[in-house]
């Protein structure tokens, strides 16, 4: 197929003329995403929401452009940030989408936690990516960075290798945010929670305030006494695409 475009690097199986055909395809949806069937589904993104995407792809274009790789930019169409009442998965809260060209994330109270998912699923629309056209004429994802689908693992193979290498990637990612304050008062928050309750223990007896904290608030409880809640950067075991 020659130079990157739009997020696939190539296509196989089929003949030329199907290929042609899929690559069109592919080009519209990335081009004109079919916006009306998520018309009820979709929220209007805020300004800190846009923000969150304009960063993440600042951070990716600085990425390309030291690894010498061509040009990509994901229009802010193609990323949608879904109302929690349509999200229909509890398994993860983000996923990109190959065939459709599009990343849909599930909305978050938390800026910082939607930068995060919404940075992880920009990661695989920017790693390497194939689409396949199988026997029966239809395209199906093939490769996304180093998952590839295989006949004899019904899972694919190293899709846990590259949820992992992905998850370290937007770890560093927030990390940096959290310390040049790009995450506002929440990011401030946290930070200041997390010096402030070193020593604090899960119920296990595991410490709270570990390296994988990326989101810390306080909550009261029923007696009116406070605690400090977290969130944690997570390595799924299951495949999320």
């Amino acid at each position: 197929m020659g130079e990157r475009y739009i997020g696939v690097d190539r296509i196989v199986g089929g003949d030329e003329e199907q290929q042609e055909e899929l690559k069109g395809k592919l080009q519209e949806r990335f081009d004109d995403p079919d916006l009306e069937t998520l018309r009820e589904k979709e929220k209007l993104k805020s300004n800190e929401e846009t923000q969150a995407i304009y960063m993440a792809h600042e951070k990716l274009y600085a990425t390309r452009k030291r690894l010498g790789l061509p040009y990509l930019h994901i229009p802010l169409h193609n990323i949608h940030i879904i109302k929690k009442e349509h999200w229909d998965s509890d398994r993860f809260a983000g996923i990109y989408k190959a065939k459709k060209m599009g990343i849909y994330v599930c909305e978050d109270e938390s800026i910082t936690a939607l930068a995060a998912i919404i940075y992880h699923e920009m990661l695989h629309f920017h790693s390497y990516g194939a689409i396949q056209i199988n026997d029966e004429g239809e395209a199906e994802p093939y490769r996304v960075g180093m998952a590839m689908k295989g006949k004899s693992l019904p899972g694919g193979y190293f899709r846990i290798v590259n949820e992992a290498v992905t998850k370290e990637m937007e770890k560093e990612y927030i990390n940096e945010g959290m310390e040049s304050g790009a995450f506002g008062i929440e990011g401030e928050q946290t930070m200041k929670l997390i010096s402030e309750h070193p020593d604090d223990k899960k119920a296990d007896g595991s410490p709270l305030m570990n390296d994988d904290v990326y989101v810390a608030w306080k909550s009261k409880n029923r007696d009116g006494s406070e605690r400090v809640l977290t969130r944690e950067f997570g390595y799924q075991k299951n495949d999320r695409h």
